[in-house]
């Protein structure tokens, strides 16, 4: 699977989904799997990939499914996948304009609302 991946770099559902069952506890070495996600993901996919990549991971966050493993594969894809992109030569690349209006939408979104129409000195 992660030669197909090495080859063809559009399939980010498989990828993810394959990425959130290294979270299943098995007797199998899936250290291949973290050292392609985390060493060869960075430095051979095109910025235009990782920026889709990104951009994926940024709509799944944006889900409102706060159930705990839910959460659990938003942390593990953003320390695994997206974390290594960004680090990355070239990371900062990868945020272009639409990324960055897609990150500041979703923290936004995030933030908690104010009971009352009192401004920030409470008055």
């Amino acid at each position: 699977m992660v030669s197909y991946f090495q080859l063809c770099h559009s399939t980010l559902p498989m990828m993810f989904g394959l990425l959130c069952s290294m979270q299943l506890r098995c007797s199998y070495d899936l250290t291949f799997l973290r050292q392609f996600y985390k060493e060869y993901l960075p430095r051979h996919y095109t910025v235009e990939e990782k920026r889709k990549i990104v951009q994926s991971f940024l709509q799944l966050c944006a889900q409102q499914d706060s159930s705990e493993n839910i959460v659990r594969q938003k942390q593990f894809i953003s320390y695994t996948v997206v974390y290594p992109i960004l680090k990355a030569p070239r990371g900062p690349e990868v945020m272009d304009a639409e990324t960055l209006n897609m990150l500041f939408n979703f923290v936004r979104s995030k933030r908690p609302r104010a009971s009352n129409n009192q401004g920030p000195s409470g008055r």
